[in-house]
């Protein structure tokens, strides 16, 4: 299998490309999301303010899902030497450690079990959206947050050190819109917002990657025909969790690099289901 072209489409043998990852894993099904939205956005966006140097929506924390966190520190994995990467990690944590004290009220929805621990009903899904609204919006009026950029950004040049890695809200975000209903849904920062009408026709319209979008997040498992949510995180959260056990990073990384999110959470209900969870 190996020696077989690898599933990216690079043309290249799988051992000389994708080693590590196989084909139908999560790490495969991303990134293939990832080069498809690209594709789309490279072949139709026009002329918009977001360019290099502009480094505004950096100062905006969102949240990514934990299997784009990992897919991150594989690569950093790939790219530095471990205490390189503690070094990076320790940037986020920081952040962490003084939300804690100046914001603790958005630091305690952080470390709520929003998600609980059973799978949720279809019917349930929305509940779980209003929730990580609330802590949404908490982050988004955090004063203390606001003065802090992304650990990712590079001060200096104004530009983002993952570029190539980056997730899916910074791939989309300022260039691109989605239909909702009747109702069309651009992803922006202030510039672009009130600029709104003058950009449209600039921005790529992205809505038919919404549902694998969605997959990120809340994943179906046909053996046990429910949903469940993947908890989703800023990054100095993940920071966070990273420091409480660097070793389950590595691990959690190889499971993602082998097997689809769906065999990774069936796994994890199979586990709970014996303990009544």
């Amino acid at each position: 299998m190996r020696n077989e072209p690898c599933w990216c489409g690079s043309g290249r043998k799988q051992k000389k490309c994708h080693k590590d990852v196989l084909k139908g894993s999560a790490f495969a099904n991303l990134e293939q999301f990832y080069n498809e939205m690209g594709e789309k956005v490279s072949v139709n966006i026009g002329c918009l303010p977001c360019q290099k140097g502009c480094a505004q929506c950096c100062y905006d924390h969102f949240s990514i899902t934990s299997t784009e966190w990992y897919y991150i520190m594989s690569k950093l994995y790939e790219k530095y030497s471990d205490s390189m990467v503690e070094e990076i990690i320790d940037r986020g944590y920081q952040l962490w450690v003084e939300l804690q004290e100046k914001d603790p009220k958005t630091a305690e929805l952080l470390q709520k079990d929003l998600t609980s621990k059973k799978p949720i009903e279809r019917s349930d899904t929305a509940v779980h959206q209003s929730v990580f609204k609330t802590l949404i919006d908490s982050m988004a009026g955090s004063t203390h947050l606001n003065h802090h950029p992304c650990m990712f950004l590079d001060k200096e040049t104004q530009s983002c050190t993952i570029y190539d890695i980056r997730p899916t809200i910074c791939r989309k975000f300022g260039v691109s819109y989605t239909d909702v209903g009747e109702e069309r849904r651009l992803e922006g920062c202030d510039i672009i917002l009130e600029g709104a009408e003058k950009y449209m026709d600039e921005m790529v319209d992205l809505t038919e990657f919404d549902e694998a979008d969605r997959g990120l997040q809340q994943i179906y498992l046909s053996k046990y025909d429910t949903i469940v949510q993947d908890r989703t995180y800023p990054f100095f959260y993940f920071c966070k969790i990273h420091k409480r056990d660097p070793k389950l990073t590595k691990l959690k990384i190889l499971e993602l690099q082998r097997h689809s999110l769906e065999d990774v959470f069936n796994f994890k209900v199979s586990r709970l289901k014996p303990m009544g969870l």
